[in-house]
């Protein structure tokens, strides 16, 4: 336990991250919630080399070098058979904390370049990467943007190598800013558009159609506005896909087709297909009166089950 008799620390990086992911305290004892190092410190006369900084990665999936720059030379020296830190980088002249050296940043950054999709169907998204830019600690990005080409980028992003572009309506103009904060210089990328293509604007026809059974017809079915087409649901078509179809479902269905442009931007249409039964139609007729020159009778005709009058004919 820190504190007890014989105990020695220093030369340490103490960071608890709360909730929020900023330290929160430096150390509990018995009865004290220690906030900082230096009232652990000043408490126990432990750690008086010792800092706190959040070791965070400079990527948390490609490069877990540390971006705490203040970390840089701050350790003690290793053992003398330790010469390597686990990339097998010489360990010398500096000492770092941690299983790599860190290697700060110096004079003006390589900006890199921006790389990803030039051009996105309307209203869709897309992610951007920064490659090739500096990334030894002390390394910022900022991204930015603007709706007009050259700027300026009042559109503040992210701050990391990737950026998400979120819906698009319109083209949008991305940069990066890289910064070393050993040196205070900084630099910017070439910019980079990713332009909005229009969704194609899909037709079918007709719109509506009709089917009594028994025996009614398939109804054809044409789309047009794209390069290609695939039909929901296909149950009832003749073929399944294309730009011609025959449908002849055993029930109302609403047909939807999406046609795919040249782009890869999609497009649709509907068609609601409407299936119904033929009506019924029953006549029937009974004598009610007999006469040498005349007769009387009755006819009864049910169409979807409504009964006529009875007509008496003389």
């Amino acid at each position: 336990m820190l504190g007890a008799a014989g105990t020695v620390s220093n030369n340490n990086d103490i960071f608890v991250a709360n909730d929020a992911g900023v330290t929160g305290f430096a150390a509990i004892g018995n009865l004290t919630t220690y906030t900082t190092v230096a009232n652990w410190t000043t408490a126990t006369t432990l750690d008086a080399l010792s800092l706190s900084l959040n070791p965070s990665y400079l990527s948390n999936t490609s490069n877990l070098h540390s971006a705490a720059l203040g970390l840089n030379g701050t350790g003690v020296a290793p053992p003398a058979f330790v010469t390597n830190d686990l990339d097998c980088a010489l360990r010398a002249p500096d000492n770092d904390m941690g299983a790599y050296i860190l290697t700060a940043c110096a004079g003006v950054p390589t900006a890199g370049s921006i790389t990803g999709a030039s051009a996105v169907c309307s209203n869709l998204s897309t992610t951007l990467t920064l490659a090739g830019a500096s990334a030894e600690a002390g390394i910022t990005y900022q991204w930015g943007s603007s709706l007009v080409p050259g700027g300026p980028y009042t559109t503040l992003l992210g701050t990391s190598v990737t950026q998400s572009t979120g819906p698009l309506a319109a083209p949008v103009y991305y940069v990066v800013g890289v910064g070393c904060t050993a040196s205070g210089l900084f630099t910017t990328t070439t910019e980079f558009t990713v332009g909005v293509n229009a969704l194609p604007v899909v037709a079918v026809t007709p719109t509506t159609g009709l089917i009594c059974l028994p025996g009614g017809a398939a109804i054809p079915l044409s789309a047009i506005g794209a390069a290609t087409y695939s039909w929901s649901p296909i149950a009832g078509l003749t073929p399944s896909t294309g730009a011609a179809v025959s449908a002849n479902p055993t029930a109302t269905t609403t047909y939807t087709v999406t046609g795919t442009d040249g782009n890869g931007c999609l497009g649709t249409a509907t068609s609601v297909i409407t299936v119904a039964n033929n009506p019924t139609i029953c006549f029937s007729y009974s004598y009610t009166k007999c006469c040498l020159f005349r007769r009387k009778f009755s006819i009864t005709s049910e169409y979807f089950g409504a009964t006529s009058a009875n007509i008496c004919c003389f």
